[in-house]
């Protein structure tokens, strides 16, 4: 597979690979190849049944998280949420606050610098073309205090839905519905059980985790799409100033469990 990489492209720089962390055949196979771990990973899943309901500052994070209940879910792409944090999808004017965020999160530099698709996990420059690209695609949402003057936090999504406003939803009627969830932004068909995804997930508290999913959670219930969220997130690095939380009872909470743990391994060619 090197030798291919090499064939197609001369100016390629690194073969990247990644195996779950209990694979201890792989992790020595590719370790007597020349790679060398370069960060690690965790796979989280929610899916449309769970046993699960929790109550954060008064908005019920429904026991099906994904029924068909209209209630609480907002309707325009901004919402204010509870603990005094405010969500939405970035804008163009949050491009350089991004990048401050990004450069100076020990998260972003234990993930190896890099966001998923498609099993794949690709390298996020900070010279901001691939960010400026994300956040007008809508694939960024950003956490920030109440004040609306720091980001404490961001995820990058991957998914269609968002390529079509909420208003052209509402205004399409049934016919807009049904093309929506039928169909992604390359017009192809999309399965039924498609997914809603997390590629990357940079939280430095437990506060702006929890209000980023309840965010989400209420997203993907108004989509009426998806049977799933899933969520691919770097080793959370916590910042001396902030206190350590454990993700997975943040994430507990939503019904959303460990799925597996991945660890990236890259080689210089």
């Amino acid at each position: 597979m090197i030798e291919y990489g090499k064939k197609i492209d001369t100016n390629i720089r690194e073969a990247a690979a990644i195996t779950a962390d209990t694979n201890i055949a792989s992790k020595r196979m590719l370790e007597k190849n020349g790679f060398q771990e370069r960060a690690q990973w965790t796979y989280y899943t929610g899916y449309k049944e769970n046993g699960y309901q929790t109550n954060i500052d008064g908005l019920v994070i429904r026991k099906d998280i994904f029924e068909n209940n209209r209630s609480g879910v907002p309707t325009s792409y901004t919402t204010t949420i509870c603990r005094n944090m405010h969500v939405s999808f970035a804008s163009i004017d949050d491009i350089d606050e991004i990048i401050t965020f990004l450069s100076r999160s020990k998260t972003f530099d234990s993930g190896g610098r890099r966001f998923v698709q498609s099993w794949k996990w690709y390298e996020l420059d900070l010279e901001g073309s691939k960010i400026l690209e994300l956040i007008a695609r809508k694939k960024i949402i950003v956490v920030r205090t109440k004040d609306i003057k720091k980001i404490e936090g961001l995820a990058i999504t991957n998914d269609h839905i968002l390529e079509n406003s909420w208003e052209e939803q509402i205004q399409g009627g049934d016919e807009g519905r049904k093309q929506i969830t039928s169909e992604d932004d390359s017009g192809n068909n999309v399965d039924e059980d498609a997914s809603f995804q997390l590629v990357y997930l940079d939280t430095p508290t437990s506060a702006s985790l929890e209000n980023l999913l309840v965010f989400v959670v209420n997203w993907v219930i108004s989509s009426n799409k998806f049977d799933r969220i899933q969520l691919f997130m770097p080793n959370q690095k916590h910042n001396e100033n902030s206190d350590f939380y454990e993700i997975s009872d943040v994430l507990a909470k939503f019904g959303i469990t460990k799925s597996e743990g991945f660890l990236l391994y890259v080689r210089c060619m």
